[in-house]
C-alpha cells in the first residue's frame, strides 16, 4: 500500500520517436486518464479472450506438485491450503512447483508467454482504470518509451532477449572475479558525506569498468526522468548503480538504506539498462511483491511475479516468458530457490543481477537470521548470476561484513547512507510493574496501568495518525478495545474542537482482506478523526505512509535493529514527530522466555539426528521428511527445524536440502465425470503409457478422484519418488487426467556424508540452538541498556548503524559541553540527566527452580496442564504452558486457549524449566 508522495518539480523529458514496442504483454498496461485507462483495460481482457480462443483447444499439462487452483467440472477435490512456507510467501514447495510445462511445439515460447500474461497485464490496467492511488508524479510515459529511452541513449538495443541459447542474443561476457571476502567488521562506508545531501560520488577507479559504463550511466540517468519521475538521485543510490553497471568494484553492490530511502529504485534502473538478460529480485514480502509488480507493469516495464498467489497456469506463463526473453524484472520469494526446476530456468537465461531484499536475514549475527537466505548466496553461484544486490534497512559493522562476505560483494562497494533524522523525538518512560497475581488467576492480555500511561499521552499531543507497537496477537485484540474505551472517557481525546480518535487493531492473524481494509483506512489523508493501528511488528512492511506522527512502543522490541526500523516510520514528510517506548520489566522474562522457549530438548534433537540418518542410510541417498509431522512429534516449532536442518548442510556438509514435493497428489479423470472433457462427442483420449497405467495400479482409484500417495507408490513400484512424480506428469500430459490437489509438502535431503557419532552431532546441534537463543537474549538487553542508558540515544545508534561521518558528528554534538547533544532523544532533551536508573541483568546462575520456590501459581499451571499433556509431560511443555510460550503440540491441544496459559509469564522462563525438571526427577 503506497501514500501519493509529492511530486517533485521536473520539466517534461523530451521523448524521442519510439522504436517497435515491447512485448505485447506489456504494452496493454495503459496509463493516462481514467477513460484511456478503461479502455485498454477492456481491449486487454478482449485481447485475452480473442487469444485464448486461437490458442490450444486443451489445457496444458499441470506439473505433478503444483497446487490446486481450480476444480474440474462438478468433480475434483477441494483446493488444498499450501504448505507454511508458501503462506509465507513461497512458491518453493512441490516437486513441480513453479515448474512450467513444455513450451507449445513450432517456436511457441512468445505466444505461449503472451497468452499467459495478457491477464497479469489486464488486471494491472484494469486496477489502474480503478484508480488505485499511485506516486503522484506525473504519469508516465508510454511503455514503448523504455525502449525508446535507452536506444537514444545507444546502448540498449530492446526488451527482449536475455535467453543463453538461441534466439539471436549475444554470448555472455564472462562473469567478473570474485571480490576479495570482507574483513570481519571491517566493511567501508563507501559512500562520500557529500552524496548523502545528493552530491555526485567519485567514480570508482580501483577496477576495470565495463566499456560502456558511461553511456549505461547516461541512460540510467535518462531514465530516471522519463520513467521514474526524478530529475536526480537520492543519497547513495547512484554510487549503488554505477557499481551495478558499470562492473566497478566486481559489479556487485550492498546497500544499507533507512526504510522509504529508494532501495527498490537500486535493482528496477539498471534491469532496463542491461542490454539482455533477467534481473530477479528475492523478496520474503509478498503484498511488497504485488505492488512493485503492478506499479512496474502500469509504467510499461517487463516484471512478473513467481509465488503462492498464482495458480499452475499463470506460473507456467511467466516462466515460459522468462524462457522467451519477455520479462526484465521477475520477483520471486526465498523459498523459490529451493526448487531445482526453477534454478535450471534461471541456468538456462543469463541472470544479469541477483536483488535480495531483507539481507541481514543471512547474517547468523542478525536480528532475523533465515536459512533460506544462506541458500541464496549459494544458487547466485550456481545459477551464474553476474552480479549480487544486497539490500536492508539496518546492518550493525559485523552484519554487513558478513552480508558482503556471502554474496561476494567487495567491502568498497557496499553503500551506508544516514539514517537519523532531526526531526524525530525520541523518548522513553519506565512504567511500573503490575502486582502478582493469585494463583489460579489469568493472566491478562494487557496492562491497566500501561494503557493508562500510553491514553494520557495520547491525549495530551495533538492528534495526529499514530502507529502502537504490540508484541502479541492477543495483545493486539485486547488492547485496541481498551484504549478505545480509555480515549472514550473524554470524549475521544477530541476537546476544543480536536479531531477525535479512531482506533483498530491489525495483525497477521486477520485475513487478508480484513489486513487490506485496515491499511488502506489508516492511509487515508482525508480523515476527519485521528486514526490510531494498534499492531505487531506484521503492520509496516512494504506500507509507506509520510505522515505518522508518533509510534509508541507498548512492549520492548526484541532488537535494536527493530526498534531502529520501527520509530523510522515516523515523521518520513521532514516534519516534527515522536517515537516514545514504554519500557517495563513486565516484558523482559516474556521476550526473554520467548528465545530460551524455543530451543528444543536435547532429545528432540537426537531424534530429528536419527531421522534424517535411519540405520543404513548412505552418501548419496535421499531421505524424505515431512517437517510438519517432525515439528508435531518433536514439540518443535518449523523455524527451528529449518535451523537445524541448514546447520547440517552449510555447517555441517551432511546433508543437501533439494526440492520437496507434495506427497499427496488428487486427480480428477478428464473424460466423464464432469471431468473437464471427452463428453459431448469428444473423442476418447489416446492409450496411457505403460509406466503411467502402471501407475493407476498402486493408486486408490474412485468413481470421482484418483488419490496418490507419492512416497508410498514408490515403495508398491519400487522406484523412486521422482520417477513417481513423473508418471503423474505423464498421466496430466496424456489428457487423460487432470490433477486438481496436492497436499502434504515433504522435504528431500540428499545425504552428503553420515555423521560418525549421531550423539555427538546432535549435542553440537544442542549447543548451537541454545547460544542462538543466548543471542537473541542478548539483543533484547542491548534495547534495556539504550533505553536506560545515560548517553545520548543518537549517538549510541549513529555509532551502530550509521556512517562514519554521521556517528562522528553525533559523539562530538554529545561530547560538547553546554551543547545539548542531539537535542532531540529522552536524555538530551533534560540536559544530559536521566530519572531511570539502570537496570540490571541477572545473572543465569541465580536463575534455579528455587526461583519459582513454593509459588501456588507454579502448581496450579503445572496440574492444568499435565491433566491435558499425554503423560509423560515433557518439562518443557509445562514449562511454556506456563510462560505462555505456544509450540505445536500444546496449539494442537488447544492448550493455548487455556485461561492459564502464560499465568507465569512474568517468571523467568529458566526458573519455570528448572522446576519443571526439578518436579519430573522428583516423581511429582
Amino acid at each position: 500500500m503506497k501514500r501519493p508522495t509529492p511530486p517533485r518539480a521536473a520539466p517534461p523529458p523530451t521523448r524521442p520517436p519510439p522504436p517497435p514496442p515491447l512485448p505485447a504483454f506489456v504494452t496493454v498496461a495503459a496509463v493516462g486518464p481514467p477513460a484511456r485507462r478503461a479502455a485498454a483495460a477492456a481491449a486487454a481482457a478482449a485481447a485475452a479472450a480473442a487469444t485464448a480462443a486461437r490458442g490450444r483447444g486443451g489445457r496444458p499439462p499441470r506439473p505433478c506438485g503444483v497446487p490446486p487452483v481450480r476444480r474440474s467440472g462438478g468433480g475434483g477435490g477441494a483446493r488444498r491450503r499450501p504448505p507454511p512456507a508458501e503462506r509465507r510467501g513461497g512458491g518453493g514447495g512441490g516437486g513441480g512447483g513453479g515448474a512450467a510445462a513444455a513450451p507449445p511445439a513450432g517456436g511457441g515460447d512468445a505466444a505461449h508467454a503472451r497468452r499467459r500474461l495478457l491477464a497479469v497485464a489486464a488486471r494491472a490496467a484494469a486496477a489502474a482504470a480503478a484508480g488505485r492511488p499511485r506516486a503522484a508524479r506525473g504519469p508516465p510515459p508510454p511503455p514503448a518509451a523504455v525502449a525508446a529511452t535507452v536506444a537514444a541513449a545507444g546502448v540498449v538495443g530492446g526488451a527482449g532477449g536475455g535467453r543463453r541459447r538461441g534466439g539471436g542474443a549475444p554470448p555472455p561476457s564472462p562473469p567478473p572475479a570474485a571480490p576479495p571476502p570482507a574483513a570481519p567488521g571491517g566493511v567501508a562506508d563507501a559512500t562520500p558525506a557529500a552524496d548523502a545531501t545528493g552530491g555526485t560520488p567519485t567514480t570508482p577507479t580501483d577496477a576495470p569498468l565495463h566499456p560502456d559504463a558511461e553511456a549505461r550511466m547516461a541512460t540510467a540517468h535518462a531514465l530516471l526522468r522519463s520513467h521514474f519521475g526524478h530529475d536526480t538521485f537520492r543519497g547513495g543510490q547512484e554510487a549503488v548503480i554505477r557499481t551495478l553497471l558499470t562492473d566497478a568494484h566486481g559489479g556487485s553492490a550492498a546497500a544499507i538504506f533507512p526504510t522509504s530511502a529508494g532501495k527498490s529504485l537500486c535493482y528496477q534502473l539498471p534491469a532496463l539498462v542491461y542490454p539482455t538478460g533477467l534481473t530477479v529480485v528475492v523478496s520474503p514480502l509478498l503484498a511488497l511483491i504485488k505492488d512493485q509488480v503492478d506499479g512496474l507493469v502500469a509504467r510499461g516495464i517487463p516484471a512478473a511475479n513467481l509465488d503462492s498467489t498464482l495458480d499452475g497456469d499463470a506460473v507456467r506463463g511467466v516462466m515460459d516468458a522468462v524462457r522467451a526473453g519477455s520479462v526484465r524484472l521477475l520477483f520471486v520469494s526465498p523459498e523459490r530457490l529451493k526448487n531445482e526446476r526453477f534454478r535450471r530456468l534461471l541456468g538456462s537465461v543469463t541472470v544479469q543481477l541477483l536483488a535480495v531484499d531483507e539481507a541481514h536475514c543471512v547474517s547468523e549475527w542478525g536480528h532475523s537470521f533465515r536459512p533460506d537466505y544462506l541458500r541464496l548466496a549459494r544458487a547466485a553461484a550456481e545459477v551464474g548470476a553476474r552480479r549480487r544486490l544486497a539490500l536492508t534497512a539496518t546492518a550493525t559493522a559485523a552484519v554487513a561484513a558478513d552480508i558482503a562476505e556471502r554474496f561476494r560483494i567487495a567491502p568498497a562497494a557496499v553503500v551506508r547512507t544516514p539514517f537519523t533524522r532531526a526531526n524525530l523525538t525520541t523518548l522513553v518512560t519506565e512504567v511500573a510493574r503490575r502486582p502478582r497475581l493469585p494463583p489460579g488467576t489469568p493472566a491478562p492480555a494487557v496492562d491497566d496501568h500501561r494503557v493508562a500511561v500510553l491514553a494520557g499521552r495520547l491525549r495530551g499531543r495533538p492528534p495526529g495518525r499514530t502507529v502502537v507497537y504490540v508484541t502479541l496477537q492477543k495483545g493486539v485484540d485486547a488492547l485496541a478495545p481498551a484504549l478505545t474505551a480509555a480515549l472514550a472517557a473524554d470524549g475521544g481525546g477530541g476537546g476544543d474542537g480536536a479531531p477525535r480518535w479512531a482506533v483498530r487493531p491489525y495483525h497477521a492473524g486477520l485475513g487478508a482482506d480484513e489486513r487490506a481494509a485496515v491499511q488502506e483506512w489508516f492511509a487515508d489523508a482525508a480523515a476527519p478523526e485521528a486514526r490510531l493501528i494498534v499492531c505487531t511488528i506484521a503492520f509496516g512492511m512494504g506500507v509507506d505512509v509520510p505522515d505518522i506522527r508518533y509510534v509508541y512502543h507498548y512492549n520492548a522490541p526484541k532488537s535494536l535493529e527493530n526498534y531502529v526500523q520501527e520509530v523510522g516510520r515516523a515523521g518520513r514528510d521532514g516534519r516534527p514527530s515522536t517515537a516514545e517506548l514504554l519500557l517495563c520489566a513486565d516484558d523482559v522474562p516474556m521476550l526473554e522466555g520467548f528465545a530460551y522457549g524455543s530451543v528444543p530438548s536435547a532429545a528432540a534433537v537426537r531424534a530429528l539426528v536419527d531421522t534424517v540418518f535411519p540405520p543404513g542410510v548412505a552418501p548419496g541417498d535421499t531421505v524424505h521428511l515431512s517437517v510438519y509431522d517432525t515439528c508435531q512429534a518433536l514439540d518443535v516449532k518449523e523455524a527451528v527445524v529449518s535451523q537445524l536442518l541448514a546447520a547440517l548442510d552449510f555447517s555441517g556438509g551432511y546433508v543437501r536440502e533439494v526440492t520437496p514435493f507434495y506427497d499427496k497428489l488428487t486427480l480428477v479423470p478428464a473424460a466423464g465425470g464432469g471431468g473437464g472433457g471427452g463428453g459431448g462427442g469428444t473423442p476418447p483420449p489416446p492409450p496411457l503409457p505403460p509406466a503411467a497405467a502402471e501407475l493407476l495400479t498402486v493408486a486408490t482409484v474412485k468413481p470421482k478422484n484418483t488419490y496418490v500417495t507419492v512416497s508410498d507408490a514408490a515403495g508398491a513400484l519400487g522406484t523412486t519418488v521422482e520417477d513417481v512424480l513423473a508418471r503423474v506428469d505423464a498421466l496430466v500430459a496424456s489428457g487423460a487426467y487432470v490433477a486438481t490437489g496436492a497436499a502434504k509438502v515433504r522435504s528431500r535431503l540428499r545425504v552428503a556424508r553420515v555423521p560418525a557419532d549421531a550423539g555427538g552431532l546432535a549435542d553440537r546441534l544442542h549447543a548451537a540452538a541454545a547460544a542462538a537463543a543466548g543471542r537473541q537474549v542478548d539483543r533484547l538487553w542491548e534495547v534495556i541498556d539504550h533505553a536506560a542508558g545515560g548517553g545520548c540515544m543518537t549517538a549510541a545508534l549513529a555509532a551502530r548503524f550509521g556512517t562514519a561521518a554521521e556517528a562522528a558528528a553525533a559523539a562530538a554534538a554529545a561530547a560538547a559541553d553546554g551543547g545539548g547533544g542531539c537535542g532531540h532523544c529522552a536524555v538530551c532533551l533534560v540536559g544530559g540527566r536521566r530519572a531511570m536508573a539502570p537496570w540490571v541483568r541477572p545473572a543465569g546462575a541465580a536463575v534455579t527452580a528455587a526461583a519459582v520456590g513454593g509459588d501456588a501459581r507454579w502448581a496450579a499451571a503445572a496440574a492444568a496442564a499435565v491433566a491435558a499433556l499425554p503423560p509423560p509431560a515433557a518439562p518443557d511443555a509445562l514449562a511454556r504452558f506456563a510462560a505462555g510460550i505456544a509450540s505445536p503440540r500444546l496449539t494442537r491441544l488447544r492448550l493455548t486457549r487455556h485461561p492459564l496459559f502464560g499465568s507465569l509469564a512474568d517468571v523467568d522462563y529458566r526458573a519455570l524449566l528448572a522446576r519443571a525438571e526439578a518436579d519430573a526427577g522428583a516423581g511429582g
